[in-house]
């Protein structure tokens, strides 16, 4: 308790439809909270971000996220099956935006005369500036500022926030979109 591991990680058993429950997420770091987040919204629409980000990565699960104020999901992906990506980029993207999505065909690399090697799949989308609706938030994919557009990489199956190379993709990307947009990779 208090933000202190109660026993030892160990894997366990878990019916399909598993339904996890987070409440209070920043209870015992209230300085913590308030640097992060300015409101209860900002927090959960980070919260649906970032499941939709795993959701779009695991699209064969099926994602719901609901905030217990309102009795509407938020965001929610049926899961497919392993060749339904697209299908489940529909319900997480919206339509406007999934049908503008161009597939990266999977593509083996080689770096440092076969030292390194890669594996990368994936999706871009075309130059057109494109907003989605998710639930009563809006979404603009591609931003004029200066925070980039939505670029998420996942590698290992695991999350990656790398500023390098997240500013490598949208340098690479931006010569091929119109001036002030931001890539969406």
């Amino acid at each position: 308790m208090d933000g202190e591991p109660v026993g030892a990680a160990q894997p366990t058993a878990a019916t399909p439809g598993t339904t996890i429950h987070f409440t209070d997420l920043f209870y015992n770091l209230p300085t913590r909270r308030r640097s992060l987040m300015n409101t209860q919204s900002e927090e959960y629409a980070r919260i649906v971000d970032l499941v939709s980000r795993f959701a779009a990565e695991y699209y064969t699960i099926a994602f719901t996220c609901r905030n217990a104020r309102h009795g509407s999901a938020d965001m929610s992906s049926p899961g497919g099956e392993a060749d339904e990506q697209m299908k489940v980029l529909h319900f997480v993207l919206g339509d406007r935006v999934a049908k503008d999505l161009i597939t990266l065909p999977d593509t083996d690399l080689e770096v440092g005369g076969g030292a390194y090697a890669a594996s990368v799949r994936g999706f871009l989308t075309h130059g057109n500036s494109a907003t989605y609706y998710r639930g009563s938030q809006r979404h603009t994919v591609y931003s004029g500022g200066s925070t980039g557009g939505w670029c998420t990489i996942f590698m290992n199956g695991r999350l990656v926030e790398c500023t390098p190379l997240r500013k490598a993709i949208g340098d690479t990307y931006a010569r091929y979109l119109p001036k002030g947009q931001k890539p969406a990779a």
